[in-house]
């Protein structure tokens, strides 16, 4: 039971991680530019009518997410495995701190965009 129930909460919580993923990846590959980043990541959730607070604690985490890729991206190259273990990592760490900053109707209205996202994106 406890297997069980670990599973799932670990199946839940990768649901999220597509969006944040698809947006890490164009980062890391260079397509856009930390600033774009950024920018991307805050704007996920402007229909969350995030309080200011929240707001600032989003672009804070995004900042802190562009740092984290830029160190990642070097390991691309060298160790293609670890790449993207840390490349899961942190888009599991970003969904916890998510759940941390958001209210509880705001992360749950998280997760099932990004799970609508990740299920379409599948097809």
């Amino acid at each position: 039971m406890k297997k069980f129930l670990l599973g799932f909460c670990l199946m839940i919580m990768s649901f999220g991680l597509f969006a944040q993923n698809e947006i890490a990846n164009q980062f890391v590959a260079g397509e856009i530019t930390k600033e774009q980043f950024v920018l991307q990541m805050s704007q996920m959730f402007d229909e969350y009518n995030l309080n200011a607070d929240q707001a600032d604690k989003i672009t804070a985490l995004a900042e802190k997410k562009a740092e984290n890729y830029m160190i990642i991206a070097a390991l691309k190259a060298k160790d293609e495995n670890l790449f993207l273990r840390k490349m899961a990592s942190q888009a599991q760490h970003t969904t916890q701190s998510l759940q941390f900053i958001l209210d509880e109707d705001q992360f749950k209205q998280y997760m099932i965009k990004r799970r609508l996202a990740s299920t379409q994106s599948k097809k």
